[in-house]
Protein backbone atom coordinates (compact mmCIF):
# COMPACT_ATOMS: atom_id res chain seq x y z
CA UNK A 1 0.00 0.00 0.00
CA UNK A 2 1.42 3.43 -1.01
CA UNK A 3 1.87 5.89 1.90
CA UNK A 4 0.21 9.10 0.72
CA UNK A 5 1.03 12.50 1.77
CA UNK A 6 1.88 14.07 4.63
CA UNK A 7 -0.63 14.84 6.68
CA UNK A 8 0.71 16.94 9.85
CA UNK A 9 -0.05 15.99 13.54
CA UNK A 10 -2.71 13.65 12.24
CA UNK A 11 0.13 11.13 10.33
CA UNK A 12 1.51 10.27 13.70
CA UNK A 13 -0.18 6.95 14.04
CA UNK A 14 0.39 6.04 10.75
CA UNK A 15 1.93 3.25 9.60
CA UNK A 16 5.15 2.94 7.20
CA UNK A 17 4.42 1.85 3.32
CA UNK A 18 3.86 -2.05 2.91
CA UNK A 19 2.97 -3.15 6.37
CA UNK A 20 -0.80 -3.95 5.22
CA UNK A 21 -2.75 -1.98 7.98
CA UNK A 22 -5.90 -2.51 5.36
CA UNK A 23 -5.88 -5.86 6.43
CA UNK A 24 -6.57 -4.90 10.12
CA UNK A 25 -9.02 -2.55 9.25
CA UNK A 26 -11.07 -4.93 7.36
CA UNK A 27 -10.95 -7.46 10.18
CA UNK A 28 -11.82 -5.01 12.57
CA UNK A 29 -14.81 -3.74 10.15
CA UNK A 30 -16.17 -7.19 10.74
CA UNK A 31 -16.05 -7.84 14.33
CA UNK A 32 -17.38 -4.82 14.65
CA UNK A 33 -20.50 -5.54 12.90
CA UNK A 34 -20.46 -9.36 15.05
CA UNK A 35 -19.99 -7.63 18.03
CA UNK A 36 -23.29 -5.73 17.18
CA UNK A 37 -25.18 -8.84 15.97
CA UNK A 38 -24.57 -10.58 19.33
CA UNK A 39 -25.33 -7.91 21.13
CA UNK A 40 -28.62 -7.11 20.14
CA UNK A 41 -29.43 -10.41 19.50
CA UNK A 42 -29.43 -10.59 23.66
CA UNK A 43 -31.36 -8.18 24.04
CA UNK A 44 -33.90 -9.49 22.07
CA UNK A 45 -33.56 -13.04 23.78
CA UNK A 46 -34.59 -11.33 27.22
CA UNK A 47 -36.98 -9.48 26.07
CA UNK A 48 -36.28 -5.71 24.71
CA UNK A 49 -38.17 -3.69 22.02
CA UNK A 50 -39.68 -5.23 19.67
CA UNK A 51 -37.28 -4.13 16.84
CA UNK A 52 -34.20 -5.78 18.30
CA UNK A 53 -35.53 -8.60 16.01
CA UNK A 54 -35.01 -6.81 13.44
CA UNK A 55 -32.08 -4.93 13.87
CA UNK A 56 -30.11 -8.36 15.02
CA UNK A 57 -31.07 -9.93 11.67
CA UNK A 58 -29.63 -6.87 9.47
CA UNK A 59 -26.36 -6.99 11.62
CA UNK A 60 -26.23 -10.75 11.20
CA UNK A 61 -26.33 -10.24 7.53
CA UNK A 62 -24.02 -7.30 7.62
CA UNK A 63 -21.82 -9.05 9.29
CA UNK A 64 -21.79 -12.16 7.17
CA UNK A 65 -21.64 -9.96 4.05
CA UNK A 66 -18.84 -7.75 5.74
CA UNK A 67 -16.00 -10.72 5.15
CA UNK A 68 -16.79 -10.13 1.42
CA UNK A 69 -14.93 -7.27 -0.25
CA UNK A 70 -17.36 -6.34 -3.01
CA UNK A 71 -19.95 -6.17 -0.32
CA UNK A 72 -18.12 -5.47 2.57
CA UNK A 73 -18.80 -0.92 2.22
CA UNK A 74 -23.00 -1.72 1.40
CA UNK A 75 -22.73 -4.29 4.92
CA UNK A 76 -20.92 -0.86 7.02
CA UNK A 77 -23.69 0.95 5.86
CA UNK A 78 -26.45 -1.27 6.89
CA UNK A 79 -24.94 -1.60 10.12
CA UNK A 80 -24.66 1.81 10.89
CA UNK A 81 -28.15 2.41 10.34
CA UNK A 82 -29.27 -0.48 11.88
CA UNK A 83 -27.43 0.38 15.10
CA UNK A 84 -28.44 4.27 14.80
CA UNK A 85 -32.43 3.04 14.64
CA UNK A 86 -31.39 1.22 17.55
CA UNK A 87 -29.86 4.52 19.67
CA UNK A 88 -33.42 6.65 17.91
CA UNK A 89 -36.15 4.55 18.84
CA UNK A 90 -34.97 1.70 21.51
CA UNK A 91 -35.24 3.06 24.75
CA UNK A 92 -31.63 3.16 27.29
CA UNK A 93 -29.31 2.10 24.95
CA UNK A 94 -25.86 1.21 26.60
CA UNK A 95 -22.76 3.82 26.62
CA UNK A 96 -20.94 1.49 24.75
CA UNK A 97 -23.56 1.42 22.16
CA UNK A 98 -22.72 4.83 21.09
CA UNK A 99 -18.88 3.90 20.65
CA UNK A 100 -19.85 1.07 18.30
CA UNK A 101 -22.11 3.35 16.36
CA UNK A 102 -19.21 5.82 16.03
CA UNK A 103 -16.93 3.31 15.10
CA UNK A 104 -19.17 2.00 12.45
CA UNK A 105 -19.73 5.47 11.18
CA UNK A 106 -15.96 6.05 10.78
CA UNK A 107 -15.79 2.67 8.79
CA UNK A 108 -18.51 4.32 6.50
CA UNK A 109 -17.32 7.75 6.19
CA UNK A 110 -13.62 6.10 4.92
CA UNK A 111 -12.85 3.17 3.21
CA UNK A 112 -10.09 0.79 4.58
CA UNK A 113 -8.99 -0.06 0.58
CA UNK A 114 -8.30 3.13 -0.57
CA UNK A 115 -4.89 4.17 0.77
CA UNK A 116 -5.40 8.04 1.60
CA UNK A 117 -8.75 6.85 3.74
CA UNK A 118 -7.03 4.04 5.06
CA UNK A 119 -4.64 5.84 6.66
CA UNK A 120 -6.74 8.74 7.54
CA UNK A 121 -9.00 5.62 9.58
CA UNK A 122 -6.24 4.33 10.97
CA UNK A 123 -5.03 7.32 12.61
CA UNK A 124 -8.37 8.57 13.50
CA UNK A 125 -9.21 5.11 15.62
CA UNK A 126 -5.68 5.37 17.43
CA UNK A 127 -6.18 8.69 18.36
CA UNK A 128 -9.29 7.54 19.68
CA UNK A 129 -7.42 5.20 22.00
CA UNK A 130 -5.22 7.74 23.02
CA UNK A 131 -8.19 10.57 23.91
CA UNK A 132 -10.82 8.36 25.57
CA UNK A 133 -8.19 6.51 28.22
CA UNK A 134 -7.22 10.49 28.74
CA UNK A 135 -10.63 11.35 29.34
CA UNK A 136 -11.73 8.70 31.50
CA UNK A 137 -8.65 9.41 33.56
CA UNK A 138 -9.75 12.84 34.10
CA UNK A 139 -13.08 12.22 34.87
CA UNK A 140 -12.36 10.04 38.14
CA UNK A 141 -9.96 12.88 39.17
CA UNK A 142 -12.57 15.76 38.47
CA UNK A 143 -15.09 13.64 40.19
CA UNK A 144 -13.01 12.62 43.02
CA UNK A 145 -14.44 9.48 44.16
CA UNK A 146 -11.22 7.51 43.41
CA UNK A 147 -8.74 9.52 45.78
CA UNK A 148 -10.70 7.89 48.75
CA UNK A 149 -12.18 4.55 46.83
CA UNK A 150 -15.77 5.64 47.64
CA UNK A 151 -16.34 4.60 44.19
CA UNK A 152 -15.04 0.96 44.37
CA UNK A 153 -16.65 1.04 47.88
CA UNK A 154 -19.71 2.04 46.38
CA UNK A 155 -19.94 -0.88 44.02
CA UNK A 156 -18.71 -3.24 46.01
CA UNK A 157 -21.99 -2.49 47.86
CA UNK A 158 -24.06 -2.32 44.35
CA UNK A 159 -22.89 -5.53 42.88
CA UNK A 160 -21.64 -9.02 43.70
CA UNK A 161 -18.98 -9.25 40.89
CA UNK A 162 -16.96 -5.84 42.38
CA UNK A 163 -17.36 -7.79 46.07
CA UNK A 164 -15.81 -11.03 44.85
CA UNK A 165 -13.53 -9.47 42.74
CA UNK A 166 -11.72 -7.16 44.83
CA UNK A 167 -13.28 -8.40 48.57
CA UNK A 168 -9.73 -9.58 49.39
CA UNK A 169 -8.93 -6.46 49.32
CA UNK A 170 -10.19 -5.30 52.28
CA UNK A 171 -10.87 -6.56 55.88
CA UNK A 172 -13.28 -8.93 56.60
CA UNK A 173 -15.71 -6.81 58.58
CA UNK A 174 -15.06 -4.05 55.93
CA UNK A 175 -16.27 -5.89 53.30
CA UNK A 176 -19.23 -7.25 55.42
CA UNK A 177 -20.43 -3.41 56.22
CA UNK A 178 -20.29 -2.88 52.83
CA UNK A 179 -22.14 -5.71 51.72
CA UNK A 180 -24.69 -4.94 54.54
CA UNK A 181 -25.02 -1.24 52.90
CA UNK A 182 -26.55 -3.28 49.86
CA UNK A 183 -28.66 -1.24 47.54
CA UNK A 184 -29.33 1.73 49.12
CA UNK A 185 -29.34 5.49 47.45
CA UNK A 186 -26.62 6.82 46.16
CA UNK A 187 -25.24 9.43 49.05
CA UNK A 188 -26.85 7.07 52.23
CA UNK A 189 -22.89 6.17 52.73
CA UNK A 190 -21.23 5.68 54.24
CA UNK A 191 -18.86 4.12 50.98
CA UNK A 192 -15.45 4.83 52.41
CA UNK A 193 -13.12 3.09 53.86
CA UNK A 194 -9.43 2.67 55.42
CA UNK A 195 -8.17 -0.01 53.60
CA UNK A 196 -4.57 1.03 52.01
CA UNK A 197 -4.81 -1.96 49.50
CA UNK A 198 -8.19 -0.56 48.21
CA UNK A 199 -7.40 2.79 48.26
CA UNK A 200 -3.97 2.26 46.01
CA UNK A 201 -6.18 -0.24 43.77
CA UNK A 202 -8.90 2.84 42.79
CA UNK A 203 -6.30 5.28 42.84
CA UNK A 204 -4.20 3.06 40.40
CA UNK A 205 -7.65 2.55 37.75
CA UNK A 206 -6.71 6.75 37.10
CA UNK A 207 -2.98 7.27 37.02
CA UNK A 208 -2.96 4.31 34.68
CA UNK A 209 -5.42 6.20 31.98
CA UNK A 210 -3.83 9.18 32.59
CA UNK A 211 -0.29 7.55 31.78
CA UNK A 212 -1.63 5.07 28.77
CA UNK A 213 -2.10 7.42 26.25
CA UNK A 214 1.67 8.43 27.20
CA UNK A 215 2.94 5.08 26.44
CA UNK A 216 0.74 5.18 22.90
CA UNK A 217 1.86 8.38 21.75
CA UNK A 218 5.87 7.90 22.48
CA UNK A 219 6.83 5.58 19.12
CA UNK A 220 9.45 4.26 21.22
CA UNK A 221 6.83 3.22 24.19
CA UNK A 222 4.00 2.54 21.90
CA UNK A 223 4.17 -1.48 21.16
CA UNK A 224 4.54 -1.67 25.33
CA UNK A 225 1.91 0.69 25.94
CA UNK A 226 -0.70 -0.57 23.60
CA UNK A 227 -0.41 -4.13 25.34
CA UNK A 228 -1.01 -2.41 28.10
CA UNK A 229 -3.79 -0.75 27.72
CA UNK A 230 -5.20 -4.01 26.21
CA UNK A 231 -4.71 -5.92 30.08
CA UNK A 232 -5.69 -2.56 31.91
CA UNK A 233 -9.24 -2.84 30.07
CA UNK A 234 -9.77 -6.35 29.90
CA UNK A 235 -8.95 -6.68 33.77
CA UNK A 236 -11.27 -3.87 34.53
CA UNK A 237 -14.56 -5.09 32.39
CA UNK A 238 -13.30 -8.79 33.70
CA UNK A 239 -13.95 -7.33 37.29
CA UNK A 240 -17.12 -4.76 36.48
CA UNK A 241 -18.47 -8.19 34.13
CA UNK A 242 -19.24 -5.96 31.03
CA UNK A 243 -18.29 -8.71 28.76
CA UNK A 244 -19.13 -6.61 25.53
CA UNK A 245 -17.76 -3.61 26.57
CA UNK A 246 -14.61 -4.72 27.18
CA UNK A 247 -14.60 -6.85 23.79
CA UNK A 248 -15.14 -3.74 22.01
CA UNK A 249 -12.73 -1.47 23.99
CA UNK A 250 -10.05 -3.59 23.82
CA UNK A 251 -10.25 -4.20 20.00
CA UNK A 252 -10.07 -0.31 19.10
CA UNK A 253 -7.20 -0.40 21.86
CA UNK A 254 -4.97 -3.09 20.26
CA UNK A 255 -5.48 -1.64 16.55
CA UNK A 256 -2.61 1.01 17.71
CA UNK A 257 -0.46 -2.14 16.98
CA UNK A 258 1.39 -1.56 13.47
CA UNK A 259 0.64 -3.74 10.31
CA UNK A 260 -1.01 -6.73 9.80
CA UNK A 261 -1.01 -6.95 14.05
CA UNK A 262 -4.67 -6.57 14.97
CA UNK A 263 -5.52 -9.11 11.70
CA UNK A 264 -3.47 -11.49 13.13
CA UNK A 265 -5.61 -11.31 16.97
CA UNK A 266 -8.34 -11.38 15.20
CA UNK A 267 -9.48 -15.08 15.46
CA UNK A 268 -8.92 -14.70 19.02
CA UNK A 269 -12.13 -11.80 19.41
CA UNK A 270 -13.83 -14.26 16.61
CA UNK A 271 -13.95 -17.17 18.43
CA UNK A 272 -14.95 -14.98 21.93
CA UNK A 273 -18.18 -14.08 20.11
CA UNK A 274 -18.69 -17.50 18.68
CA UNK A 275 -18.63 -18.55 22.59
CA UNK A 276 -21.13 -15.97 23.50
CA UNK A 277 -22.91 -16.61 20.37
CA UNK A 278 -23.44 -20.18 21.93
CA UNK A 279 -24.56 -18.93 25.31
CA UNK A 280 -27.19 -17.38 23.64
CA UNK A 281 -28.42 -20.69 21.83
CA UNK A 282 -27.98 -22.46 25.35
CA UNK A 283 -24.87 -24.34 24.60
CA UNK A 284 -22.03 -22.97 27.23
CA UNK A 285 -22.45 -21.58 30.73
CA UNK A 286 -21.19 -17.56 30.27
CA UNK A 287 -22.47 -16.20 33.42
CA UNK A 288 -18.79 -15.92 34.66
CA UNK A 289 -18.19 -12.62 32.84
CA UNK A 290 -21.39 -11.27 32.36
CA UNK A 291 -23.39 -8.69 34.88
CA UNK A 292 -26.57 -10.16 35.98
CA UNK A 293 -26.64 -12.75 33.26
CA UNK A 294 -26.93 -10.82 30.19
CA UNK A 295 -24.33 -9.51 28.02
Amino acid sequence: MERPARTGWLEWFADPAGTGFANSLLAFRSLLLVHGAVRVWDLARVGGHPLHLAIAGILTLAAVASVSRRFGRPAVFAGVWAVFVEVAVTHGPANHVYLELLLLGLFALLDPERDDEAVLLTCALRWMVVLLLFWAGLQKVLYGTYFRAEFLCWMIAQRPPFAQALGFLLPADELARLAAAGAQAVGSGPYRTDSVLLIAASNSVWIAELALPALLISRRTRMVGTWLAAAFVLSIQLVAREAMFGLLYSQLVLMVLPGRGFRRIAPVYAAAYAYLAGHLLGLVPAEWILKRGAL
